[in-house]
């Protein structure tokens, strides 16, 4: 007869995934942060105290935290339930009387659990951080605009343009410096400059020994000058245009809603949907993501023929992938055909759940069991091997081999699938 979990086995099954989820949490969220982290390392050595650095890098985790809670306890529950099944302890639940199907609820109630924080990151949290993080970027802009120039790049400030061959961690020196103001039509070239900052809190740049060429006339005019003064325009991003969030991402539930009924194509830039209204629904259907990939995860499971933490933990990142990709198929869905912000934003919700229903009817026809058959490569190797001995190096080696390719090519997959996301 069929028996439904008790209290204290679905707090064994959900002890056993919190701790692969929260791993699974961190682990993603350090690999997707990691290219911001090294972009922001350099900061401290062009007089951005370490504190700064550090908060930038605190607000930067807060919405890549809220992203991967999805996928984190995916991961973490196919993980803990390839272990309960590479131990038998699911076929030992099956013995008594326990259907594999009945693990869904366990799971389902994680990801409950894990929806809650999810929804709150979402909707609270990633937005006041977005807010925290443009915050400081424009103190920085405002009290060390030295800072945000990178040698031998493209700096823009506003509608200038500075390059300059090196520069000066405190800004104090700009070497083979040559600038466009395309507003003026005139292009500067000195060979050396700095950075100045006023009292109100608006920048100079000074050139030192320098020719100036102006082509606003019918013929260009060219002026040396030994110092030239003139207030830089406001800079359109700190280091990199990646540092700057999307203001959008930064506004309120209220704010957003507000914002969406007053939507016209031509005040954005001829979107077909509101971009605010879109961002609003995305907020709750990547929370309720958690939920949705509770119901899969189990099926997912069932899939495979043979549970290990390895194969729990490469089927999770495929299907992380999976989605990543539905979201951004949703994406182009919407710009092409102009669909309705909230069915652009639930689609991928919607296909993973009816995958996951679709896994779920298929497997209760066949009666949640996960077949206790040998292996394979078991078989194959009882029946080319006709020493006892044999057989046991054999075996021995080949669950090293497996466990240890299992996990490195697990690694190299997470690590892939962070630097996409």
């Amino acid at each position: 007869a069929s028996r439904s979990p008790g209290p204290k086995l679905y707090a064994y099954l959900v002890r056993e995934a919190i701790l692969p989820t929260m791993v699974s949490l961190v682990g993603l969220t350090t690999v997707v942060l990691a290219q911001d982290l090294i972009q922001l390392l350099p900061l401290t050595s062009r007089g951005i105290p370490g504190e700064t650095v550090a908060r930038i890098a605190g607000y930067k985790a807060i919405p890549m935290l809220a992203t991967m809670v999805p996928f984190s306890a995916l991961l973490g529950t196919l993980v803990a339930l390839g272990r309960l099944g590479a131990d038998r302890e699911i076929l030992v639940l099956q013995a008594c009387g326990i259907p594999t199907l009945q693990l869904v609820r366990p799971a389902v109630t994680l990801a409950a659990l894990l929806t809650l924080p999810a929804i709150g990151l979402q909707t609270v949290a990633a937005p006041w951080a977005h807010r925290g993080q443009q915050a400081l970027w424009d103190e920085i802009a405002r009290e060390r605009p030295w800072s945000q120039m990178r040698a031998a790049h493209v700096n823009r400030f506003g509608s200038w343009q500075i390059y300059a061959r090196e520069v000066e961690p405190d800004g104090e020196r700009l070497d083979s410096v040559l600038v466009w103001a395309e507003e003026v039509g005139e292009t500067l070239f000195a060979k050396t400059g700095k950075v100045e900052v006023r009292e109100d809190g608006s920048a100079d740049l000074v050139l030192q020994d320098g020719t100036l060429l102006d082509g606003s006339g019918d013929s260009p005019t060219r002026l040396l000058f030994d110092s030239l003064q003139a207030e830089l325009p406001r800079a359109d991003g700190p280091i990199a245009s990646k540092a700057a969030d999307d203001p959008i991402q930064a506004l309120t539930l209220t704010e957003l809603r507000r914002q969406a009924r007053l939507f016209s194509p031509e005040s954005d830039g001829g979107a077909p949907v509101s971009p605010r209204a879109l961002e609003f629904h995305r907020r709750f259907a990547l929370a309720f993501a958690t939920f949705v990939f509770g119901l899969l995860a189990v099926p997912l499971f069932m899939a495979r023929s043979n549970p290990s933490r390895a194969s729990g933990g490469v089927m999770g990142v495929l299907a992380t992938l999976a989605y990543y990709g539905l979201v951004q198929a949703s994406s182009g869905l919407i710009q092409r055909y102009a669909l309705p912000p909230w069915f652009g934003a639930w689609l991928p919700n919607a296909i993973v759940a009816g995958v996951a229903g679709a896994m779920l009817w298929h497997n209760a026809r066949r009666g949640g069991w996960i077949s206790d058959r040998p292996r394979r490569s078991e078989r194959r190797l009882r029946r080319e091997t006709s020493t006892v001995q044999r057989t046991h190096d054999l075996a021995l080696h080949r669950y090293v081999a497996r466990r240890f390719l299992g996990m490195a090519v697990l690694c190299c997959i997470v690590i892939v699938v962070g630097y996409l996301l």
